[in-house]
């Protein structure tokens, strides 16, 4: 015989549905964050696969090199040498097909993680809507109850 499962019934006061909701939407934010910033990653790895595809059709070409804090070199290529970072301050020498299947297997992981971020970030938006739904029903009963006195 399969036994009825017994519901639990849990009383909260409206502080406390208060705290969740306000811990709900700090949460959606910083969901929203990672969201934008895993774009980010997918629109540099995307860029780069561009850049690439550029530097491999052209035996030589103009290219403005980025320095970081906004400073750039522009130079001509001929002749590139390929090399890319694994770890902190650890560069290697590499090719551009090798740089390519990198590229895409981050874009995997990129557009995966982003995925399961939107997904959460709907699982939140969800939960949200349902504290707001008890917190509209809890105001109308209060509403109710000292219409009644």
């Amino acid at each position: 015989m399969a036994e009825k499962k017994q519901k639990k019934e849990i009383t909260l006061t409206r502080q406390q549905v208060l705290e969740a909701h306000e811990a709900e939407r700090m949460k959606l934010a910083a969901i929203d964050q990672r969201a934008r910033e895993v774009e980010v990653l997918l629109m540099q790895a995307e860029n780069a696969q561009l850049a690439i595809n550029a530097l491999k059709n052209e035996k030589e070409s103009q290219a403005l090199i980025p320095l970081g804090a906004g400073a750039y070199v522009e130079c001509t290529t001929k002749n590139v040498q390929v090399k890319r970072m694994i770890g902190t301050n650890v560069i290697v020498n590499t090719t551009l097909e090798e740089i390519q299947k990198n590229l895409e297997a981050n874009k995997k992981l990129f557009q995966e993680e982003l995925t399961r971020v939107q997904a959460e970030h709907n699982k939140t938006v969800q939960n949200l809507r349902e504290i707001e739904q008890i917190l509209q029903a809890a105001e109308r009963a209060q509403h109710a109850t000292a219409q009644k006195k």
